[in-house]
């Protein structure tokens, strides 16, 4: 079974859960069975959306963020 996803979405969606400020809130998005390092946040926030142009209209793009 094949299953079609909006990348960009789920990025999107992702992006909006991590700029929840309320603790309960943030606890109930990013459960784990083993507790969630600052090197899985790091992973998890290496991209950012990046504005482009083709033909004078702007797009969005996801790319990595400068090291």
């Amino acid at each position: 079974m094949i299953f079609v996803i909006g990348v960009d979405a789920a990025k999107d969606a992702i992006c909006g859960r991590l700029r929840i400020t309320n603790p309960d809130l943030v606890t109930s998005t990013f459960r784990s069975a083993t507790p969630l390092t600052q090197e899985y946040f790091e992973q998890l926030t290496s991209e950012q959306v990046l504005t482009r142009k083709r033909e004078g209209c702007p797009f969005h793009i996801w790319g990595c963020r400068p090291a």
